[in-house]
């Protein structure tokens, strides 16, 4: 059973928004979403909208496909948006003086392209420097999962990645490596099924040590999506 904090998630939404990073979202709107009504009422827009691009909502084939599209939306791919979802983040102390790079390698993640809706699929490498305490590894893959639920952008992706986990690690000392492959790329007629966008960003020690750097961008083994 997953675990959230509210408070903790509004207090990174603060941080988001004085450094530039949060998402162009209306969060009162997001808010509403968890009303069944409004809910209806999404689906039956998203309905109209499919006939007017012809499609038979009220065929057998297609009667519950606005209900499915909106579903998937909001249980799947979009559940980020919502801070009551925030993932708790609670630290130990690091009593073993470990004091040498934590790495979590080839974490899977899916997000949505925010101009097309579409996938962008890929791995990610997140590392920090221990010092007076620890979080439990697990912890970065939820973080990262928790801002791919939300139409992103890669770079966006992977600042807030990075902010977010030098403020909760109360370090400098982080690293994320983002690679993904972007379906939207097929919509404009690009023909290359592999093709890897890479992001990146270092700070503190990670920042300082270019071998450091270049172990982390080669600890993702590339898989075509």
């Amino acid at each position: 059973m997953k675990e959230y904090d509210y408070q903790l998630g509004m207090r990174i939404n603060q941080l988001l928004i004085q450094q530039n990073l949060e998402n162009q979202v209306d969060f009162s709107k997001v808010a509403k979403c968890q009303d069944t009504a409004y809910q209806e009422m999404v689906k039956t827009k998203f309905a109209e909208v499919l006939n007017l691009l012809g499609f038979a909502t009220n065929e057998s084939e297609n009667y519950n496909t606005a209900k499915r599209v909106i579903d998937l939306y909001l249980q799947e791919r979009f559940w980020g948006l919502d801070y009551h979802r925030f993932p708790t983040f609670a630290v130990m102390s690091n009593e073993f003086n470990y004091h040498e790079p934590l790495i979590a390698s080839n974490i899977v993640f899916q997000t949505s392209c925010e101009h097309h809706l579409v996938a962008v699929k890929g791995h990610a490498v997140i590392a920090y420097m221990p010092k007076g305490h620890l979080v439990g590894l697990g912890k970065l893959n939820q973080i990262l999962h928790f801002f791919a639920a939300r139409p992103q952008l890669q770079e966006r992706l992977t600042k807030q990645v990075f902010v977010v986990l030098q403020e909760l690690l109360a370090t400098e000392d982080v690293a994320v490596v983002l690679k993904a492959q972007h379906d939207c790329m097929n919509n404009h007629g690009i023909i290359n099924d592999d093709t890897w966008h890479s992001s990146s960003q270092f700070g503190g020690i990670f920042k300082l040590d270019s071998a450091l750097q270049l172990q982390l961008s080669a600890d993702i083994t590339h898989k075509t999506y």
